[in-house]
């Protein structure tokens, strides 16, 4: 085989994992950051590629010169892929336009978003399809070369794949943006085309043989004796299953580990990148021994059964590889950056998903050769049968990705549900062994299905026991688990705390609770006569809370998880019963996404606290999302938003693209708080007074401490003029370039926030 065509291949994979994590982040600004975003991405990504492959497959058999196809194919992906984006600007747009028309119909809106998306990548997916069935149809033109290069080329992609991922998160994103890494894609996707037409220039033309007599083609075969067909469909039904159990299980996996990996870019892409590897070390390492003759069916068949012994032993791995996390932050202090921080992240991960990941790589090269060249076929077909393999196993990807967030963690939860998905390779490997007719089957069966009874009825209870490993002495009272979330309320001493995804969001101790009351009552409180209220993300409610207070305002929450809604009842005490107020209402649903379809104007706008860095969290501090909320304000109306201040470069940089969208800003709290408004704002006594007439809300606002009007003006800390000269001039947050979420990039020299210089005086707004 042509080193020439592993380079290609390698880069092919990486290329499109690129991709496929650029699409997530556009789809996720497009229709809002939801698993349905995600799940939708990886569907289309999916499907386009079980397409292309089938379609490649039977076209690659009639191929004189398949590198060559190969080449053009990705000229075509590199040229595809950079319309993507206007495409998806577009579809966007058609959306907004469809929403008065969906009337508000969840499985409507589902429909239309699956349907734009599927238009805009199933073309660039679908020809990324096809360059497997053509790279390996032109690198074995025999059944015998099927079999020394199937699993090698897919061990090589997988290989380029892991390389994608942690060159987009570590270095492309955040050092060039979205648009720019689209760019460097494309040009990898055109050296790509270069290289394998180089190649095909040793290429010569593929002969279209008769098929091979029967004894001739047993001979070739792998097993003893050829395939029956009953095996051989079982064989093709099984690869295919195995597409949905890696999919379900990387969900599941992901779900529990994030607890204590923390959900940011860097964790999900350590995570991916440890299922990767282990897919390409299985693929590799089961290379050098398909060529020789062994009952192969039966040894897939074993396999299969491990998967599914492994899969359900992973409960136990994951409850200790936190513990691992740990041990490699403390083992890696002399590694350099990123790596310090990144490692023990993959670690972690590698440490749980390893065992199982390396056999589910083995298991597709060996039954890709068992269903191409382990029976009575002739090698005029081979393209065929290897697009149909790789196209069913990718469906079958689709179905495991869908039903894992959709279906089985909602109604079984991430626990029960790798129960269930570890079933499904034992059941198919017991079947494929059985009817291999190995020795021993009948002990070797039992004692497979012994096993699994056994650890199925010993597995611990995982997310009780990640949060009492991440943190000790908090004993969980209630657990939820939907299609976004995994939330999780405990008791650590007198106090009730909100994990979301194992982040700490809220708990009803008291120095937290003042902040988070504190924004929600700052907003009602400066704001003259405040109607109609938006708070983008629940936590405990507090936030939303406190910006409830008056009677003759109506509050929107707008949160992504109905699950995050469902805890707020643990800290009625503090969210002042939010859930049972009759002026407040709650849509799931994600923020951004909600206020580009929203007709509805609002006098305040402000948002649960949100750390910055969280996957996700940039575009809720992006100047494109003030963009949006601006839009939204009614006349007068005000945006409250917390600016965190864990450097002055990254305060600067957030508090610049505020600054870049309102015309008027001024700061509160010692310059935390950030209130934009279209135009001045001015505090007068008069309109404060009217508030706190209401009984509830004076002792609502002394909770918060601003229970006087000169309490309420001594939380002012400057304007605009004052802003200015400390930010000076400097990039701005967009959602082309999300930095914060991408921390590890960002500069390590940055000096504290230091806001003192730039105090301004009550006279400034007081009327």
């Amino acid at each position: 085989m042509s080193a020439l065509l592993l380079v290609a291949f390698f880069l092919s994979g990486a290329v499109a994992l690129i991709y496929q994590v650029l699409w997530t982040r556009q789809l996720g600004l497009v229709f809002g950051v939801t698993i349905q975003a995600a799940s939708t991405v990886l569907a289309c990504f999916m499907g386009g590629l079980a397409l292309g492959s089938y379609l490649a497959g039977r076209w690659s058999d009639s191929m004189a010169r398949p590198l060559r196809a190969f080449a053009v194919v990705e000229v075509l992906i590199a040229v595809s892929a950079l319309l993507t984006p206007t495409l998806l600007g577009l579809a966007d747009a058609i959306f907004i336009s469809m929403v008065p028309s969906l009337d508000g119909s969840p499985v409507l809106t589902t429909i239309t978003r699956v349907g734009l998306t599927a238009l805009v990548l199933i073309i660039p997916a679908g020809l990324m399809g096809m360059t497997y069935p053509l790279a390996l149809r032109a690198a074995s033109r025999s059944a015998d070369g099927i079999r020394r290069t199937a699993s090698l080329l897919y061990a090589i992609n997988t290989t380029g794949a892991i390389v994608g991922v942690l060159a987009g998160s570590l270095w492309l994103v955040p050092e060039l943006g979205l648009s720019r890494t689209f760019l460097v894609a494309a040009s990898v996707n055109a050296l790509v085309a270069l290289v394998a037409w180089l190649a095909s220039r040793g290429e010569a033309p593929i002969p279209h043989t008769p098929a091979a007599p029967a004894a001739e083609a047993a001979a070739n075969a792998l097993v003893t004796e050829p395939l029956s067909d009953r095996a051989r469909w079982m064989v093709l039904l099984v690869i295919a299953l195995s597409g949905t159990v890696s999919l379900a299980l990387e969900i599941i996996w992901f779900r529990i580990l994030v607890f204590f990996l923390r959900p940011t870019t860097y964790a999900f892409a350590s995570m991916l990148v440890a299922v990767l590897a282990g897919l390409a070390i299985g693929s590799y390492l089961v290379t050098p021994w398909l060529r020789r003759r062994a009952n192969w069916q039966a040894i897939l068949g074993a396999t299969e059964i491990a998967i599914g012994l492994t899969g359900l032993l992973s409960a136990f791995l994951l409850v200790r590889s936190h513990d691992v996390m740990i041990w490699m932050f403390e083992a890696g202090t002399e590694l350099a950056p990123p790596w310090d921080f990144v490692l023990p992240l993959i670690a972690a991960a590698a440490f749980a998903i390893l065992p199982t990941a390396i056999l589910l790589g083995a298991a597709f090269p060996m039954g890709l050769i068992l269903w191409t060249t382990g029976g009575r076929q002739d090698d005029a077909r081979v393209g065929r049968r290897v697009g149909t393999l790789y196209a069913l196993n990718v469906a079958g990807a689709i179905v495991g990705s869908l039903a894992g967030g959709f279906i089985l963690i909602p109604a079984l939860g991430a626990q029960a549900s790798l129960v269930l998905i570890s079933a499904i390779p034992l059941a198919g490997g017991i079947i494929l062994f059985w009817l291999a007719r190995p020795r021993l089957r009948v002990p070797a069966v039992g004692l497979a299905a012994a096993a699994f009874v056994t650890i199925a009825t010993l597995l611990p209870d995982v997310f009780r026991d990640v949060v009492r490993g991440r943190y000790p002495g908090h004993d969980v009272l209630w657990h939820a688990e939907d299609a976004q979330a995994t939330v999780s309320v405990a008791r650590h001493g007198s106090q009730h705390v909100l994990l979301i995804d194992g982040m700490h969001h809220a708990s009803d101790g008291g120095g937290q609770v003042s902040y988070h009351r504190a924004i929600g009552a700052l907003a009602v409180a400066v704001h003259p006569d405040p109607r109609e209220v938006l708070i983008v993300g629940m936590g405990g409610g507090t936030t939303a809370g406190g910006a409830s207070i008056l009677p003759n305002t109506r509050t929107t929450v707008v949160e992504l998880s109905p699950s995050v809604v469902a805890a707020a009842s643990w800290f009625e005490k503090i969210n002042r019963s939010i859930l049972t107020n009759p002026n407040v209402t709650f849509t799931v649903a994600d923020g951004r996404h909600f206020l580009k379809t929203t007709q509805q104007k609002f006098d305040i706008i402000t948002a649960d606290l949100m750390l910055p860095h969280l996957a996700g969290a940039a575009s809720l501090y992006s100047a494109d999302y003030y963009a949006l909320a601006r839009q939204a304000l009614a006349p007068g109306g005000i945006m409250v938003q917390w600016i965190p201040a864990d450097t002055e470069f990254q305060h600067k940089l957030m508090l610049r693209s505020f600054l870049d969208v309102f015309p008027h800003v001024t700061l509160w709290l010692g310059g935390g708080i950030a209130i934009g408004s279209n135009e001045p704002l001015t505090l007068r006594e008069k309109d404060f007074a009217l508030k706190i007439a209401y009984p509830q809300v004076q002792q609502a606002l002394e909770e918060s401490g601003l229970g006087t009007f000169q309490l309420l003006v001594n939380q002012y800390f400057t304007h605009r003029p004052h802003i200015e000269r400390y930010l000076g001039e400097g990039d701005l947050l967009r959602d082309d370039k999300p930095v914060t979420e991408y921390f590890l990039s960002l500069p390590k020299d940055s000096p504290p926030v230091d806001l003192t210089p730039y105090a301004g005086k009550p006279e400034d707004i007081v009327r």
